[in-house]
């Protein structure tokens, strides 16, 4: 009996511990969404009682869609405040460690700050208000300045657990000097549950889609500024038209970006043009979006988070990308031979018709690798639970830690001075304009 009751008063503060979690959420990015839906069910799951807070963009959005507690992204202030209450510090998942034009350390803690500023300001805070901080299934790279690549160094270095989604990650940190232990897991919404055939089966409907009809799904996105490709609609859109007509199939366009996505949509409709060119509304949930995918023959993937819905779903699947992180995911499922380059599209037709082909026995193979994936997943929440009865008080600064701190508050210091010059200039200025009337 003693036993027992121990056993229950742990399981007990568990539960009533507090939690907050940080990642690019409420940003109107259907795979984002997806990795905190994931997140959210795999702590409920270990932890029914635990209070959840997350960090997020449009706080009502998150709210409302995932039954959670917000405080908004750009509110360092009240972000502080969340943090010195919890009980475990959560940042990720998803590719939130980048740079892609050089990184200023002076904007770290400031409000609305870009990308990697924004979500190294998190490591920092935690271990000032000595708070155990898990990275958990992040994505690394690329990492173009020196400063940058000591600036996820010593986040991952302040971290007491830390998973990264794919091999190329952990690689990464090891390029950039990190020794401390780093667990290759997978991208948490590779453990998303889906909803049910049947309502998926309506959704399709509701797209003017025959669900009795082969269906090629097609999740497109505008090219960074910042990576070389080619015009690829009109390669992609000769393709897919040539295979449509031929096999009798449907073209499907599915949005992953609220807005962004919209006028690269409207231009391959165009482009591909014909009386089977439908869409998919863009204000589904990740479980809808994923489960009308599993309902695809196939999946054109420009877009991480639908190739990862397509490995999910155990659907057919060729990316087209010139990003690292979809080479990693198709590497890390066993085909590589599936992602075709931006740079070098001319092998892209007859790698959709290879795809169209064996799309039964790349169902099957898909879904052998999310089961695996799905496990890797879930080990994620795992290691948040048992980290949440660590102490990290007489853990050793990381080096660095105490320089890096100085800069960030000459920066602070800076922003703070820049702020009054500009208010009394305004106040100058207007006790100089006349009075009208």
């Amino acid at each position: 009996m003693p036993v027992k009751a121990k056993a229950g008063r742990r399981r007990s503060e568990i539960a009533m511990k507090h939690i907050l979690l940080a990642g690019s959420f409420g940003q109107g990015n259907v795979g984002d969404d997806a990795i905190l839906c994931a997140m959210l069910e795999q702590l409920r799951a270990r932890l029914p009682q635990v209070r959840i807070q997350a960090v997020a963009n449009d706080i009502e959005h998150v709210r409302r869609k995932f039954g959670v507690e917000t405080v908004y992204w750009a509110d360092w202030a009240e972000i502080s405040a969340v943090i010195r209450r919890t009980d475990l510090m959560i940042l990720g998942g998803g590719g939130i460690f980048f740079d892609y034009e050089g990184f200023d350390v002076d904007t770290l803690i400031q409000n609305h700050a870009p990308d990697l500023s924004h979500y190294a300001t998190f490591p920092f805070l935690a271990r000032l208000f000595e708070k155990p901080l898990m990275i958990y299934g992040a994505g690394v790279g690329p990492l173009v300045s020196a400063e940058a690549e000591e600036m996820v160094r010593l986040a991952f270095q302040l971290a007491q657990t830390a998973t990264v989604r794919d091999s190329d990650s952990a690689a990464r940190l090891i390029d950039i000097g990190l020794t401390t232990k780093v667990d290759v897991t997978a991208d948490a919404a590779l453990s998303m549950r889906v909803i049910s055939d049947q309502t998926a089966r309506e959704l399709l409907r509701n797209t003017g889609c025959d669900p009795n009809r082969p269906v090629i799904a097609i999740a497109p996105k505008p090219w960074p500024s910042f990576y070389p490709g080619v015009d690829w609609e009109p390669v992609v859109a000769g393709a897919l038209r040539q295979l449509r007509d031929e096999e009798g199939a449907q073209l499907l366009l599915i949005p992953f970006q609220r807005t962004e996505d919209d006028p690269v949509i409207e231009r391959f409709s165009a482009i591909a043009a014909g009386a089977d060119i439908h869409r998919l509304s863009n204000d589904l949930s990740p479980a809808e979006v994923a489960g009308v995918i599993g309902q695809c023959d196939l999946l054109i993937g420009i877009r991480l988070h639908a190739l990862i819905f397509a490995v999910l779903t155990g659907t057919a699947g060729v990316a087209l990308t010139c990003e690292p992180k979809v080479r990693s995911l198709m590497r890390q499922i066993g085909h590589p031979e599936l992602c075709i380059e931006t740079h070098d599209l001319s092998g892209f037709a007859e790698t959709l018709r290879n795809a169209w082909n064996g799309r039964a026995a790349l169902k099957h193979s898909f879904r052998q690798a999310s089961d695996a994936l799905r496990v890797a997943a879930n080990r994620n929440a795992e290691l948040a639970v048992a980290l949440l009865e660590r102490s990290i008080a007489d853990q050793v600064l990381p080096s660095g830690f105490v320089r890096l701190m100085a800069r960030v508050l000459e920066g602070r210091l800076k922003n703070e001075r820049a702020h009054e010059y500009a208010l009394s200039e305004l106040i100058a200025a207007g006790a100089r304009r006349p009075l009208s009337g």
